[in-house]
């Protein structure tokens, strides 16, 4: 009895201690599963710094979310549609709750990584913590900058997507990828080798024919399935020739948020300085954009002349109307000008169109850029200076020249007055 007694009591610790084994194996070794893009260490988000314009709001434990990300690289525009480029890949982020990367940004063109000392952010154009606050309020995905991308990112990206524009790069397909990219919109491939990307391991690269894929659904299930660090090759949002993406309705229209931009305090402090210091408060503004006038009638100059004495007359009548002291001038041909090629035959024929503008405005003041190097720094403290004058005249027209207007139109009840504008504005 006694020795069943003992041997019931033996196997009883045996059971309690394999048991015990168990479970303490089951607490230090966890379940294996395979790691998908889905999956997060949560407590590395909220570990992370709290970033100076767009570290996401820290959420509870259980609303946490893994950060995923668009990085553009390269917009091949200027300023102003490269601006509205950035704000529509913003919103379009919001299909996939992302967050987009600053650019970096110089004479007037933004890009995914810097490309050199001269190099600054976007915070060299605009007030990135005003930036994300309108994104916000708008509904789009806001803005984060590079040092927080990296930390998830670190020089590697899941997907690298480029972009088939007409007459932009493409790279060598096969017959079948072909197919598939007319068929489906998307295929993968070699992808571009741009400089900006040679920083980076990427694991994936995806072609993609915007005129076939539309559907940002689509694109974030079908293409990317949830990859966090998703970068762009020339993006260059959308319109005819670009992206045929469609804006969530429930937002705000990209090219309006585009107008509601602050500029950076260092360009408005320019900005007044100059105004304060050089014209007063009793000038009128011209901006003579003489590509579009060119684009219009066959890159001829004397269009551009033509359109100049059309601005005589308009100035003669409003100086007889309200009179006025000076006359802010700038102009596309300038140095700091625009980069376009198609501005070539006005850069050539400088002198003869300056010697017009000075008969018509006597002793016009223009803006010196001095100690700014940079482009897009110069247009911007223009389009504010210009937006500043008691009347302002546009010869010839871009979006520039729309964003300029509407900053104008801000402050003064009176409308701009437009001479040779392009047709489709």
């Amino acid at each position: 009895m006694i020795a069943r007694r003992s041997v019931t009591l033996t196997l009883t610790v045996i059971v309690l201690l394999v048991v015990n084994f168990w479970l303490f194996k089951k607490e230090v070794e966890p379940e294996f599963r395979p790691t998908t893009y889905t999956d997060i260490d949560n407590a590395l988000i909220d570990s992370l710094r709290t970033d100076i314009i767009s570290a996401p709001t820290r959420e509870t434990t259980t609303e946490t979310k893994k950060r995923k990300f668009f990085i553009a690289f390269g917009f091949g525009d200027q300023l102003t549609c490269a601006t509205e480029s950035l704000l529509e890949l913003a919103a379009l982020s919001k299909y996939g709750e992302r967050n987009v990367v600053v650019p970096f940004a110089k004479n007037s063109k933004l890009y995914g990584t810097k490309l050199d000392e001269h190099t600054g952010t976007l915070s060299r154009y605009f007030d990135l913590k005003e930036l994300n606050e309108t994104l916000k309020t708008h509904g789009y995905g806001t803005m984060v900058h590079w040092e927080y991308f990296q930390e998830y990112c670190p020089q590697q990206l899941n997907v690298l997507l480029t972009f088939f524009y007409p007459f932009h790069y493409v790279p060598e397909l096969s017959m079948s990828q072909k197919k598939r990219l007319n068929e489906t919109g998307w295929t993968k491939c070699s992808g571009s080798d741009s400089k900006e990307l040679r920083m980076f391991e990427v694991r994936e690269r995806i072609c993609i024919n915007p005129e076939v894929l539309t559907s940002m659904e689509k694109l974030e299930h079908d293409v990317l399935r949830h990859a966090p660090c998703v970068g762009i090759f020339l993006w260059r949002g959308i319109g005819p020739g670009r992206g045929h993406f469609t804006i969530p309705s429930y937002i705000s229209p990209p090219g309006k948020i585009k107008y509601a931009l602050h500029i950076s305090p260092d360009l408005k402090q320019i900005t007044e300085q100059f105004v304060a210091q050089e014209l007063g408060n009793d000038f009128v503004s011209v901006h003579i954009r003489s590509e579009w006038i060119m684009r219009d009638n066959g890159g001829s100059v004397d269009h551009v002349l033509q359109c100049l004495r059309q601005l005589e007359d308009k100035l003669k009548s409003v100086k007889n109307e309200i009179g006025f002291e000076k006359v802010f001038l700038a102009t596309d041909f300038s140095k700091f000008g625009s980069d376009s090629n198609s501005i070539q035959p006005a850069r050539d024929e400088k002198p003869k169109l300056l010697n017009a503008l000075h008969r018509i405005i006597n002793k016009p003041q223009t803006f010196d850029p001095k100690n700014i190097p940079d482009r897009g720094s110069v247009a911007i403290v223009e389009m504010s200076i210009l937006a500043s004058g008691k009347r302002l005249f546009l010869v010839g027209g871009g979006k520039f020249e729309k964003w300029t207007e509407f900053q104008y139109n801000k402050v003064n009840e009176i409308p701009a007055i437009k001479i040779c504008f392009h047709k489709s504005l």
